[in-house]
C-alpha cells in the first residue's frame, strides 16, 4: 500500500514538472514569434519605436481617431502592418522579400539635393493607393530612400488610400510617427469613391485632386462638391474623405493644411502609381525633368500576358490608353474591328524618331504619357492654372491623365517626355522580370542597355543626340475612348469651361 502510494506521488510529481516545463516552452514560443514579428532583428537596421496599436500621427485631422484604441476589426492589420514597417524604413532590411534595387548612384543625383537652408519644400510625393500592402516594402521603402537622400524636412508626402481590406491602411497609418521623426511632411486621406462603381474619370480626378491638394491648397469646389453615379445610373451625393494624419511644421509645431507658403517655385511633384520602383527610378526622372528642362517627365510601365510567365516571355507596354506620341498617334497598332494587342510589342511603327530614342535608352517628347510615374513642376497646380478634370461635353472622351497632359499644352508647359530608362511593372514578382528585360536606370547610365542607331536620310535625320528638340504639339490627335472607337480630333478642342475645372 504504501509502496503503491509512493509510486503515485512520483507520478505526480513528474507530471506537474512535465505541464509546467510545457507550458514554459509554450510561453517563450510565443513571447519570441511576437517580438519577432513586431521587429526582425536584422543586423544594421533602422529601428524606429512603434507598435501595432500606435496610429503614429503627426497631427490629428478631421476624422482622426482621439486615442491608440483598435478596433478589433482591425487589430489583425495593425500587427500585420507592423511587420511591414522595418523594410519600408530601412533600405538594407532583408525580412520581407522584394524586389531587388540598386545602390543610388550619388555622384549623378547629389545636385538634386535640397539646399538644407532653403526652408522650402522642393519635392512632393503624390499617391493613390488601394490593396497594395504587399507592395509597401519595394514602393513605399524606396520613396522614403529618395526622400532621406533629397532631404525630409524639404520633402512632402501625400497619399490617398480606397476601400483597402489587405491592411493598406493600417501600414500607411503607422508610418505617421517615424515620418515625423524624419521631418517629412506626411498626409494620409482615406477616401470611400470607388472608380469602378460609375463616373469612373470622374472619381479618379477627384481621388488624384486629393493627392495634390497640399500642393493646391484647397480641392476645388466643382470636384469636392461633384456628384456620381453607380453603374446603374443612380446619382450620389459627395462622399466624404477622412483625414487620418495632417502634418506639423517642425519649426512652429503648428498643424500644416498646405505647402503653398512654404513650396519652392521650381518645386518637383512626383505622381506615382502602385507600382514596384527603385529608388533610382524616382531620382531619374527629377534629373531629367531638370536636364531637359521639361515641364513634365514619365516613365515606361509594362504588362505581362497571362497570370504566369517566364524571363523569355514578352511584355507589354501598358498605358497605351493615354500615351501619345507627338505625331498624336497612340504608342502600338490597335485593330479598332477587334480590339487585339497582337502588335504590342511592336512600339511606334509610325514614329521612327521615338522608336529610335527609346532603343537608344533616351528621353523622347511625347504629346501625352503617364506610365505608372511622372515627375512635372508644381507651379502650374500651385497657382491654379490647371488641375485633375472629366472630358468636357462635345470633348472626346479620355483619361484624366491624358487631360492632365492636355491642360499642360493649353497653359503653355507642353515640354512632356518618356524616360524610357525607368522601366516600372505592378507587381515585385513581375516588377523583377521587367527590371531583368527592360534594365534598370543604372544599367543605362553605364551604357549597357541601349544601342544608338545611326541617323538616316530622308526629311530629316534622326536626332540621337543627349538632349530633346521640343517642338510643338501636333494638329490633332488620337482620339479612343474605347480600343474599338480610334478617330482623330482636334489636339485643343473645347478647350473652355467645364463642370470640373479648377
Amino acid at each position: 500500500m504504501a509502496f503503491s502510494l509512493a509510486i503515485s506521488r512520483r507520478k505526480l510529481f513528474f507530471a506537474v514538472q512535465s505541464c509546467s516545463l510545457f507550458l514554459l516552452v509554450v510561453y517563450l514560443t510565443i513571447t519570441f514569434n511576437r517580438l519577432r514579428s513586431a521587429s526582425h532583428p536584422v543586423p544594421g537596421a533602422h529601428h524606429v519605436g512603434f507598435s501595432a496599436t500606435d496610429n503614429g500621427r503627426a497631427g490629428d485631422g478631421p476624422g482622426a481617431p482621439k486615442d491608440n484604441w483598435v478596433p478589433p476589426s482591425q487589430a489583425k492589420h495593425f500587427a500585420d502592418a507592423s511587420r511591414l514597417l522595418p523594410s519600408i524604413l530601412d533600405p538594407s532590411n532583408t525580412w520581407i522579400d522584394r524586389m531587388t534595387c540598386p545602390a543610388m548612384n550619388e555622384t549623378r543625383y547629389g545636385y538634386l539635393r535640397a539646399d538644407p537652408d532653403s526652408g522650402k519644400h522642393e519635392y512632393v510625393f503624390a499617391l493613390n493607393i488601394r490593396e497594395a500592402a504587399d507592395l509597401t516594402p519595394r514602393l513605399l521603402g524606396s520613396i522614403i530612400e529618395a526622400i532621406t537622400f533629397l532631404g525630409p524636412k524639404h520633402c512632402a508626402l501625400s497619399i490617398v488610400e480606397g476601400n483597402s481590406h489587405d491592411g493598406t491602411l493600417e501600414v500607411l497609418r503607422l508610418l505617421a510617427g517615424p515620418l515625423a521623426k524624419l521631418g517629412v511632411a506626411y498626409w494620409l486621406v482615406s477616401s470611400p469613391l470607388d472608380p469602378s462603381a460609375g463616373d469612373r474619370i470622374k472619381k479618379l480626378a477627384i481621388l488624384r485632386a486629393l493627392a495634390i491638394e497640399p500642393v493646391t491648397g484647397t480641392l476645388p469646389p466643382k470636384l469636392r462638391d461633384a456628384e456620381t453615379n453607380d453603374k446603374e445610373g443612380r446619382i450620389h451625393p459627395p462622399q466624404p474623405h477622412t483625414y487620418w494624419n495632417l502634418p506639423r511644421d517642425p519649426l512652429t509645431n503648428t498643424t500644416l493644411t498646405d505647402l503653398r507658403a512654404s513650396l519652392s517655385p521650381t518645386a518637383t511633384v512626383f505622381f506615382i502609381n502602385d507600382v514596384a520602383a527603385c529608388t533610382e527610378d524616382f531620382l531619374e526622372l527629377a534629373h531629367q525633368r531638370r536636364h531637359q528642362s521639361a515641364d513634365m517627365v514619365c516613365a515606361m510601365d509594362w504588362a505581362h500576358n497571362g497570370e504566369t510567365y517566364t524571363s523569355a516571355d514578352p511584355i507589354f507596354f501598358y498605358d497605351v490608353w493615354i500615351a501619345r506620341t507627338m505625331s498624336g498617334n497612340i504608342f502600338f497598332d490597335i485593330d479598332p474591328s477587334y480590339g487585339s494587342w497582337e502588335k504590342a510589342t511592336d512600339l511606334f511603327p509610325h514614329d521612327p524618331l521615338s522608336r529610335a530614342r527609346m532603343a537608344a535608352g533616351l528621353p523622347f517628347q511625347v504629346f501625352a504619357c503617364w506610365n505608372g510615374a511622372i515627375a512635372f513642376g508644381a507651379a502650374p497646380l500651385a497657382n491654379h492654372e490647371m488641375g485633375f478634370r472629366a472630358s468636357r461635353k462635345l470633348e472626346c472622351e479620355q483619361g484624366e491623365a491624358q487631360l492632365f497632359c492636355k491642360d499642360l499644352w493649353l497653359t503653355g508647359h507642353g515640354k512632356i517626355a518618356v524616360v524610357p530608362s525607368v522601366n516600372l511593372q505592378y507587381t515585385d514578382a513581375r516588377g523583377r522580370q521587367t527590371k531583368m528585360q527592360k534594365g534598370y536606370v543604372s544599367e543605362f547610365v553605364r551604357g549597357e542597355r541601349g544601342h544608338r542607331e545611326p541617323a538616316v536620310g530622308g526629311e530629316e535625320s534622326l536626332d540621337l543626340s543627349d538632349l530633346i528638340s521640343w517642338k510643338g504639339p501636333p494638329e490633332k490627335v488620337m482620339c479612343m475612348p474605347t480600343f474599338g472607337d480610334q478617330t482623330w480630333r482636334a489636339w485643343d478642342e473645347n478647350s473652355v469651361d467645364s463642370d470640373l475645372d479648377v
